[in-house]
């Protein structure tokens, strides 16, 4: 045996992380390496963490493939709000994007110190703009592995989540609007009606959220489909569900039930209890 594929759960809150081990036999302690799963055993004690074996593997190539295939098959992305992973797994991982900037500044400060990542001068980026361009760039001639190639439904809801709810500054707005204003401008008038022919066929296949399908789960189990928000609203209204909690589930991706009672009377806390393995979204699993 090459390693194994482990699971490693919080007895506290269910929230699981999916990782790979290169281990000829099962190495109980080893609860996981990633970023978020560290932050957690930190919080709750390692004590309330219990690791499983998923699947033992043959070569570093299948564990990677099978790490990948049980990161998304038992949904343990932090996107998804019921696990520790940050990547979709296979044989690198993300150790920096979701580190808090103050550990950001303070490991770009140690590389800088031991002369590692070196104070980046004008005269420095030209000189690595003009080291790395035409043949220099080692993907120069090589067709991206990405051509022709569409992500999948859950990466493109995982994208969405990350973007619903960033403000950016007024001086990162008019930055954009100029931007945009300046790639129109450069357009030939072929180019013009091209894009304007592009926009108006992706509207008709990516209709705006109040027409688009609302797919509501229960316990992860499709539980009724709606044409559109409003005559899902108008159903859960029925039941005692308000359209605010939807929303913020919808499109926010927060919970509909907390388990907290701050702010709610008992009876709006145990109306929400009702509804708390419930689940909307717009893209069908």
């Amino acid at each position: 045996m090459y390693g194994y594929i482990y699971k490693t759960t919080n007895l506290i809150n269910s929230k699981i992380y999916v990782g790979q081990k290169k281990s000829k036999k099962f190495i109980k302690s080893y609860k996981g390496s990633g970023v978020n799963i560290k932050r957690a055993i930190k919080k709750y004690g390692i004590d309330n963490f219990h690791v499983e074996i998923i699947q033992w593997c043959e070569t570093k190539e299948d564990l990677d493939l099978k790490e990948k295939y049980w990161i998304k098959k038992l949904k343990s992305q932090w996107a998804f709000g019921n696990g520790y992973n940050i990547t979709d797994g296979g044989e690198f991982g993300d150790t920096f994007t979701h580190l808090t900037p103050e550990e950001r500044e303070r490991r770009v400060q140690t590389h800088r110190d031991n002369n590692i990542l070196p104070e980046w001068t004008e005269e420095r980026r030209i000189k690595q703009s003009k080291m790395f361009s035409g043949k220099g760039n080692p993907m120069y001639g090589v067709e991206s592995p990405m051509k022709n190639k569409k992500l999948p439904a859950y990466r493109i809801e995982q994208l969405r989540k990350q973007a619903t709810g960033v403000i950016h500054s007024d001086k990162t707005k008019e930055k954009i609007k100029k931007s945009q204003q300046d790639r129109w401008k450069n357009k030939t008038q072929e180019e013009k009606n091209e894009s304007t022919k592009h926009l108006k066929e992706w509207y008709e296949n990516n209709p705006r959220p109040q027409n688009k399908k609302v797919y509501v789960y229960k316990n992860d189990e499709l539980f009724k489909t709606f044409v559109n928000k409003k005559e899902c609203v108008e159903y859960f209204k029925e039941l005692g569900l308000g359209k605010k909690s939807i929303e913020r589930n919808l499109v926010k991706n927060k919970p509909l039930f907390s388990g907290k009672r701050v702010g709610l009377s008992e009876q709006e806390f145990n109306k929400l209890k009702k509804f708390k393995d419930y689940e909307f979204s717009y893209i069908q699993r």
